[in-house]
C-alpha cells in the first residue's frame, strides 16, 4: 500500500510549514496534505489555508509523473473534504482519484471505491452507494482482498437496515463476520456482532439480538474500545428494557455505560445516554426521575454542543410538562425544541415540536395561534408519510377547532382522526404479521444450520473413530509414510480453507445480487425504474455502434392523471398505475423493456425496432388500454352509519405516447428522449389519447 503520511503527528505545524520548501519533489505532496490536515483540527478551521495547501500538494503530485503519489493525494484530499463536511468537493476528488487509479489497476481503487460508498451512505444516496460498492466487490475479488470484503458486506447489511429489510442483512452480516473471523479481526468482529444485534432485534428475535450485543461488548472490552463498549452496554440495555422487559438489567446496562463516560472524559456519548436513560424512567412511570435526567441530559447536550438530543431533551421535558398541565413550561421546551430541529433540518423532531407547541395553545386559552403550528405540523407529516404524527395532529386540530365553537371543522378532522387511526391500526397487524413470518423464517433457518452443523459434527466423530482403529492396524505403515501424510494434510487444510472462502464469496454475492435487483425495480409497479433503463439504454446503444441497427423509444403518459389522484386519492392513482403496467407488460415483447419513467410517466425501449413498427405496438397498447375497463374498489365510511363500505368505481384511462427512432450516429441518449418528449407534448396539444412519432 502506498504510504500517505511521511511526518509524524508530534511535529508542529509551524514547523511542517516551514520545511515545506526546502523538500524534494517526492516528499512534497505528502508534507503539504499533512498540513492542510493539522489546519483542518483547528478550531476554527481556516479553509482558505486548508485549499491552499491542497493546491500546492496536488499540483506537486500531478507534476511528480508518479501516478501512485497522485492518486494518492487525490484520495487524501477527498477524506479531508469529507472531514470537513464539503461532502461535494469529496466525491469531485473521489471521482478524479478512481478515474486515475482505474487506468493503470492501482492497488487503492478499492478503497477508494467503498469509502465513496460510504460518504453516498452517510448521504443516504443508496443506490448511488450500492453501485460504488459493487465496483469494490468486483475488484476486491479479483485481487483476493479478502480484508475489505467483510466492510463492504457490512455496508450493505446496514442499506438493507436502512431501508427496513433487516432479514435480507442478517445473511450478509453472517458472512462478513465469519471472514472477520478467519481473519482474526477483532475491532471488526465486534462492529459486525453490533450491527446482527441491530438486525436481530428489528426482526423481533431479541434473544438473538442480546446474544450477538453481548458478543460485541466482551470483545470490546478485551481489545480496550472504551467507546465501542458504551455503545454496546446502551444497545443491551435497550433490549433489556424494550424488548426482554428487564428494567434492573436494562438500568444496570445502561449505569455502568454512563459511569464508563464519564471515568473516561467521553462526555460527547453522554447526551444520548441520559437522553435513553430519562426515556426509560418515563416508560417505567418514574416521571420525577425522567424529569430530573432530561435535564441532566440537557446540560450535557449544551456542553458538547449535541443539537440532536438537546432538541430530544426539550421535548421529553415537554411531553412531561403537558402531562401535568403545566402548559406554560410545556409550550417553552417545545418552542426550544422546535428551534433546534429547524437548525438541524429535523422535520420529524420539528413536526413533534409544533404539536406539542400547538396543543399548549390550545390549553392555555390561545386556540387560534395552536391551530397555525398544528396545521403546519399536519402538511409536513403528510409530505413525510408519518403516519403516527397526522393521527396526534388531526385529533388536536379536532379539540382547538371545537374550543373555537366550529364544529363542522372540528368534525372534519375527527374523521381524518378515525381515518388515519384506522390505517395505523391496520399497518401495526400488517407489521406483527409480517414480523412473525420474518421470525418463523429467521428460526427455521438458524435451526437448520444448527441441524447441519450436528450432523457434521457426529460425521468427524465418525471419521475420527475410523481414523483410530486405522491407526492401531496399520500402525507400522503410518509410521513409514507419515512425512507424506503431513504434506496431505497441509495440502487438504489448504483446499479446505479455499472452499470456504469460496462459499463465503457466494453467499455475499447472492446477496449482494438480491439487493441490486430491489435496487433496480419500481417497488409499486414491480417494473424496471429509471435507473434499470439507464443501464438498458446504454447497452442498446452500445449495440448500435456494433451492428447499427436502430431502436425505437417510447414515451407514455397517463392523460388526466392527476385529476384521477385529486378524485381517488392517491389508493386509486396507484391502482391505475398498477394495471396500466400489468397491461403494457404483457403486449410487448420478450426483447422490450419498459420501465416507470417517474410520476405517470413510462417509457418503452424496442430494440431493431423502426418507427413504423414501434408506431404499429404503440397504437396496439394506446387502443388496449383505452378498451380496458378498470375497477377500483375504495373504502368509505358511511355518512349515514359511519361504518365502512366498499365502493366500485368503473374507470375509464387513456393514454398519449410520443416516439423517437435512434438510427443516427451522431444522435445522443438524452436527445432521443428529448425527441420523444416533444412529440409526447405535441400529442397533448392535438388532444390526448394518440400516438405522435
Amino acid at each position: 500500500m502506498f504510504s500517505f503520511s511521511v511526518y509524524s503527528d508530534n511535529s508542529t505545524l509551524e514547523t511542517m510549514k516551514q520545511r515545506l520548501p526546502k523538500v524534494g519533489p517526492a516528499e512534497k505532496p505528502s508534507l503539504a496534505i499533512d498540513i492542510a490536515e493539522k489546519i483542518a483540527e483547528l478550531e476554527p478551521i481556516s479553509t482558505n489555508e486548508i485549499d491552499a495547501y491542497i493546491k500546492i500538494g496536488t499540483e506537486a503530485a500531478e507534476s511528480s509523473e508518479n501516478a501512485e503519489l497522485y492518486i494518492s493525494t487525490l484520495y487524501r484530499v477527498a477524506k479531508l473534504f469529507w472531514r470537513t463536511d464539503r461532502d461535494a468537493e469529496a466525491l469531485d476528488y473521489y471521482e478524479k482519484a478512481a478515474t486515475y487509479a482505474k487506468e493503470i489497476n492501482s492497488e487503492l481503487l478499492p478503497e477508494i471505491w467503498f469509502y465513496t460508498g460510504v460518504l453516498f451512505f452517510e448521504r443516504q444516496e443508496f443506490n448511488s452507494a450500492i453501485s460504488w460498492l459493487e465496483q469494490c466487490i468486483a475488484n476486491a475479488k479479483k485481487r483476493n482482498l479478502f480484508i475489505i470484503l467483510p466492510r463492504c458486506s457490512n455496508l450493505l447489511a446496514n442499506i438493507h437496515n436502512a431501508q427496513g429489510h433487516p432479514t435480507l442483512a442478517i445473511p450478509l452480516l453472517k458472512v462478513a463476520l465469519e471472514l472477520e473471523e478467519l481473519a482474526g479481526n477483532q475491532r471488526g468482529i465486534a462492529a459486525i456482532a453490533n450491527n446482527l444485534g441491530l438486525s436481530y432485534s428489528k426482526t423481533g428475535l431479541p434473544d438473538k439480538a442480546i446474544e450477538y450485543y453481548l458478543k460485541s461488548l466482551v470483545i470490546e472490552e478485551q481489545i480496550g474500545n472504551l467507546e465501542g463498549k458504551v455503545i454496546s452496554l446502551m444497545n443491551v440495555a435497550t433490549i433489556y428494557f424494550h424488548e426482554l422487559l428487564d428494567t434492573e438489567s436494562a438500568f444496570n446496562y445502561l449505569d455502568e455505560a454512563i459511569n464508563l463516560a464519564v471515568d473516561q472524559s467521553m462526555y460527547t456519548a453522554l447526551p444520548i445516554l441520559f437522553v435513553n436513560k430519562a426515556g426509560f424512567y418515563y416508560d417505567d412511570g418514574q416521571v420525577e426521575a425522567s424529569r430530573l435526567t432530561y435535564i441532566k441530559a440537557l446540560e450535557f447536550s449544551k456542553n458538547v454542543n449535541d443539537i440532536q438530543n438537546k432538541v430530544r431533551a426539550h421535548l421529553g421535558l415537554g411531553n412531561i410538562y403537558l402531562a401535568e398541565e403545566k402548559v406554560t413550561h410545556a409550550g417553552e421546551q417545545f418552542r426550544l425544541a422546535n428551534q433546534g430541529a429547524i437548525q438541524i433540518n429535523s422535520d420529524q423532531e420539528k413536526i413533534i415540536a409544533q404539536i406539542g407547541l400547538g396543543e399548549s395553545l390550545v390549553l392555555s386559552g390561545k386556540a387560534k395561534e395552536g391551530i397555525d403550528y398544528l396545521s403546519y405540523a399536519l402538511e409536513l407529516a403528510k409530505k413525510e408519510g408519518l403516519i403516527t404524527q397526522l393521527v396526534r395532529a388531526t385529533i388536536e386540530l379536532s379539540d382547538a377547532y371545537e374550543a373555537l365553537g366550529d364544529y363542522q371543522t372540528a368534525s372534519s378532522y375527527l374523521r381524518e382522526y378515525i381515518l388515519y387511526k384506522e390505517q395505523v391500526n391496520t399497518e401495526r397487524n400488517k407489521e406483527a404479521i409480517a414480523l412473525f413470518k420474518t421470525r418463523y423464517e429467521t428460526e427455521k433457518k438458524e435451526a437448520e444450520i444448527a441441524l447441519l452443523k450436528k450432523e457434521n459434527e457426529l460425521k468427524d466423530i465418525e471419521r475420527k473413530k475410523d481414523k483410530r482403529i486405522q491407526f492401531w492396524l496399520y500402525s507400522f505403515i503410518v509410521m513409514i509414510g507419515i512425512s507424506v501424510l503431513i504434506i496431505l494434510n497441509r495440502y487438504f487444510a489448504q483446499r479446505r480453507s479455499k472452499r470456504i472462502i469460496n462459499e463465503k464469496n457466494k453467499e455475499l454475492t447472492d446477496a449482494y445480487e438480491q439487493l441490486k435487483k430491489v435496487s433496480l425495480t419500481d417497488p409499486l409497479t414491480n417494473l424496471a425504474n429509471r435507473r434499470a433503463m439507464r443501464q438498458y439504454l446504454s447497452d442498446e446503444l452500445d449495440r448500435f455502434e456494433r451492428k447499427q441497427s436502430p431502436f425505437t423509444l417510447v414515451l407514455v403518459d397517463i392523460d388526466y392523471f392527476k385529476k384521477l389522484n385529486d378524485t381517488y386519492g392517491h389508493d386509486g392513482g396507484d391502482f391505475v398505475l398498477v394495471e396500466i403496467s400489468k397491461l403494457m407488460a404483457s403486449l410487448v415483447r420478450k426483447q422490450d423493456r419498459v420501465c416507470r419513467w417517474g410520476g405517470e410517466e413510462f417509457l418503452l425501449l424496442l430494440p431493431e425496432t423502426s418507427l413504423d413498427g414501434a408506431k404499429v405496438l404503440a397504437e396496439k397498447i394506446r387502443t388496449a388500454i383505452m378498451s380496458q375497463q378498470l375497477e377500483f374498489q375504495e373504502d368509505v365510511i358511511s355518512k349515514a352509519d359511519s361504518n365502512y363500505k366498499t365502493q366500485k368505481h368503473e374507470l375509464k384511462v387513456t393514454v398519449t405516447m410520443g416516439i423517437s427512432e435512434f438510427n443516427d450516429g451522431q444522435m445522443t441518449l438524452e436527445k432521443a428522449i428529448k425527441v420523444a418528449d416533444t412529440k409526447l407534448y405535441e400529442g397533448k396539444e392535438q388532444g390526448r389519447n394518440c400516438v405522435v412519432g
